[in-house]
């Protein structure tokens, strides 16, 4: 009689036995995966963190281009700091008129994500890659033709208007990759999926510090170590820090298009062979829940760009001062930012799955990340002010002034998350109306008026305007809360998926 574990039927079930339970393990992995936890509610502050993280640091390293730009162009000097930093409001709303394509398919490819319709999300990435395209060929031609008269119309001091006309002509240049740059990441958020944004925005960073490098200084010998290093380079000045930035949008770009192109898994997956023809119900689609978000972004940068020129009759000192405080604050609230991303995915999510409990439950929790982390960024700007202001510049003038900016909107921090996180909580719901509303009252009707009569009424200075800044943030984080618990974001897109 043979022994049952010698039965060859009986031996392959054994040993087929750890196959099957790995299949079986495999299969509740996937099920349980990060999608499946968001659209059930499960995880927590965990699930909260799972999306945030990859959105923390790519915001860090978002910043972190305005940062070595800076640093590095400002070992030129103050003149070279102001050109850059006369340049960014018009970067603003540039990237503001992106938004209404990035924000209306994060938003669009979440609810379909959630509502499990692939192909849906597929067309979306589709068409929001056409219309981004067009866009960017549409802003270059604009750049270029305008990037003369646009630092005159910003209150450029003619010791840096050409440094800035420059760096806006070049930075137009790259409009399309990095127009595509910011909607496929967008549309990877849609997915779940944060760590390909940040990976990203990883080589961006990469490819900029290299470029800076060898674009912006002239040739020179080094010493490392003892070493003597002979460094080529082209000496540029401010048109190699565009040049830099443009190319390392070009880069991040292309990559993105194709990892999208061959991530078979991800929802959105997208092939040449399907079609990129424009189709008007998703494009109408898009438009309705991404263009009052790009009408918000346009008050604000408009907004940012006459506060800037605002501060600029104060002088070079206090405009370069100014521009490094706002680079050295917004690495704080980076991390925040990362928590309105996520909070972005969670409600859209949520919301495609017909479980709006979770889609408040889960931005609760993001909120909660939200004030501790820029409850802790308060304590740091107030703390070390000096510290933060020294990693750009040395020029005492300029450090006296940033300090003090630092400090001042360090009361504002706490307010700015429920700012931040609730922006994203609403517009993963497509409630952008109400975000445009609110910075509407804040930016014009608390912060330019302020910031005007504190300046020709009061004559308070750079140090007046930034206080106007610190009301406009706190009353915009008590509105944004007001709208958050009224609930009445729940229904904002019936009828438009």
């Amino acid at each position: 009689m043979i022994a049952p574990h010698n039965d060859p039927t009986s031996r392959q079930r054994i040993l087929g036995l750890p196959q099957r339970l790995l299949g079986q393990w495999r299969q509740q992995a996937s099920n349980s995966g990060l999608n499946d936890d968001i659209i059930n509610g499960r995880g927590g502050t965990r699930t909260v963190f799972r999306l945030a993280w990859p959105s923390i640091f790519e915001m860090v390293m978002v910043t972190m281009v305005q940062y070595v730009d800076t640093a590095m162009v400002g070992r030129l000097g103050a003149s070279s700091m102001a050109a850059v930093g006369l340049s960014m409001p018009m970067t603003w709303i540039i990237n503001g008129c992106m938004m209404a394509v990035s924000v209306g398919a994060t938003v669009l490819v979440a609810r379909h994500v959630g509502a499990r319709q692939s192909s849906k999300a597929s067309a979306v990435a589709r068409q929001a890659i056409i219309m981004g395209a067009a866009l960017g060929v549409v802003g270059t031609i604009f750049l270029l033709l305008a990037g003369n008269t646009i630092p005159t119309l910003l209150g450029a001091q003619p010791e840096f208007h050409q440094d800035a006309a420059t760096y806006i002509r070049i930075f137009g240049c790259g409009l399309v990759p990095h127009f595509t740059a910011i909607i496929l990441s967008g549309v990877f958020r849609g997915t779940g999926d944060t760590r390909t944004p940040m990976l990203s925005n990883i080589v961006i960073n990469i490819v900029n510090i290299v470029g800076n490098f060898f674009l912006i200084f002239p040739t020179r010998d080094t010493t490392w170590f003892g070493v003597t290093l002979h460094i080529p380079g082209a000496g540029w000045g401010v048109a190699g820090a565009a040049t830099a930035t443009a190319f390392a949008s070009l880069v991040s770009g292309a990559m993105l298009f194709v990892i999208l192109l061959r991530k078979r898994s991800n929802p959105a997956h997208i092939t040449l062979r399907q079609s990129y023809q424009p189709n008007g119900v998703i494009i109408r689609q898009i438009l309705t829940v991404g263009i009052p978000t790009a009408m918000e972004r346009l008050v604000i940068s408009v907004g940012q760009a006459f506060f800037i020129r605002l501060v600029a009759t104060q002088g070079t000192t206090a405009l370069a001062a100014h521009h490094l405080a706002v680079v050295a604050e917004s690495l704080c609230y980076m991390p925040t930012w990362g928590f309105s991303i996520a909070a972005t995915t969670l409600v859209g999510q949520c919301l495609g799955a017909k479980r709006p409990e979770f889609a408040r439950r889960h931005a609760n929790n993001a909120l909660r990340a939200g004030i501790i982390t820029m409850t802790v960024a308060a304590i740091v700007l107030f703390a070390i002010p000096g510290t933060l202001m020294r990693f750009f510049t040395d020029d005492p003038d300029v450090l006296a002034i940033g300090v003090d900016l630092l400090r001042i909107i360090a009361f504002a921090q706490p307010a700015t998350a429920f700012m931040i996180v609730l922006t994203g909580a609403l517009r993963g719901a497509g409630d952008t109306k109400w975000p445009f509303y609110i910075s509407i009252v804040g930016m014009w009707g608390v912060r330019i008026s302020t910031c005007y009569v504190i300046l020709h009424g009061f004559g308070w200075g750079v140090r007046g305007a930034w206080l106007s800044m610190l009301v406009d943030l706190c009353l915009r984080g008590f509105l944004f809360y007001a709208r958050w618990r009224s609930n009445r974001w729940m229904h904002a897109m019936k009828g438009n998926t």
